[in-house]
């Protein structure tokens, strides 16, 4: 949900999506995702699992420090603010939650974590340590590509009528049903080639022009079509959970030859489980 910030300013009269609408798509999806690679890899790909059933994890007793405890409060608070207004029923409580959204619960987060102090009165966080962690040249190119992107809504220039031109005949000739299906395809499939933070941006700058050609609220086709951007285990390159992946070659746990058919295949089934049930379901996400 971290681009919808920019789809909002893409497109300033489209409703907020619905957190708790997305959670049980998600939900759903995810759910048949499990079950549909199991039963691939129990009755169909067959791997060699003896290296796994004969490993022995060590036995270990770590105990959450007092840092992390207050790390992990500060984390269910920030779920907890996201969420509310999507559970909340309409009044008051429910307009005054949903004036922080994601960004505002993340900012309270930070904002609580750095008035907290240790016992022995050093503070909790420290700016110029949270920054050695930070991947600034991801930051740097959303953030470059967020402000070419906001180009879009701008009337003066005309790039978004253009792509709305450009794109029309196309949409109306496939429909609602082929324009998810096609994005889908094209956001997982990018996504597992480029950072899928870029493919997330660019995902976002078409889906207004989409929706509005066919008459529908773009919410909820902004909020699922965010998933697919993340599904991102074909290369290296593609994902931190990837490049983990792969460093387990050298520890002979898995070659990389296994990693790209059986990353092709869960990501042909992720297409069809997404296209199927995401679409069954975009009403949960937005109206």
């Amino acid at each position: 949900m971290s681009n919808f910030g920019l789809f909002q300013g893409m497109n300033p009269d489209a409703p907020m999506f619905h957190s708790g609408g997305y959670l049980i798509s998600s939900l759903l999806m995810d759910t048949a995702l499990v079950v549909v690679v199991w039963l691939l890899i129990r009755f169909v790909i067959k791997p060699d699992v003896t290296k796994l059933k004969n490993y022995e994890a060590p036995k270990t007793k770590t105990k959450f420090t007092r840092d992390q405890n207050r790390a992990l409060g500060i984390l269910i608070m920030f779920f907890v603010i996201a969420l509310l207004p999507s559970l909340l029923p309409t009044g008051a409580v429910k307009d005054f939650f949903s004036n922080f959204g994601v960004i505002g619960a993340a900012y309270l987060g930070v904002a609580i974590a750095l008035i907290m102090r240790n016992e022995d009165g050093t503070p909790y966080m420290k700016f110029i340590d949270v920054a050695k962690c930070v991947p600034w040249h991801i930051i740097f190119m959303i953030g470059t590509l967020m402000v070419l992107c906001s180009t879009f809504s701008d009337p003066e220039l005309g790039i978004g009528e253009a792509l709305t031109m450009a794109i029309t005949p196309i949409v109306e000739s496939i429909g609602l049903f082929g324009s998810f299906a096609v994005l889908v395809i094209i956001a997982t499939v990018a996504t597992n080639i480029l950072d899928n933070s870029l493919v997330s941006v660019l995902i976002m700058t078409v889906i207004g022009p989409v929706c509005g050609t066919l008459g529908v609220s773009p919410s909820g086709y902004a909020a699922l079509l965010e998933r697919p951007c993340e599904f991102a285990i074909l290369t290296p390159a593609a994902s931190p959970g990837a490049a983990m992946l792969y460093g387990e070659t050298e520890e002979g746990w898995v070659n990389k030859k296994t990693i790209v058919s059986f990353a092709s295949i869960c990501i042909c089934v992720f297409i069809v489980l997404f296209i199927l049930i995401g679409f069954g379901t975009v009403n949960l996400a937005g109206k």
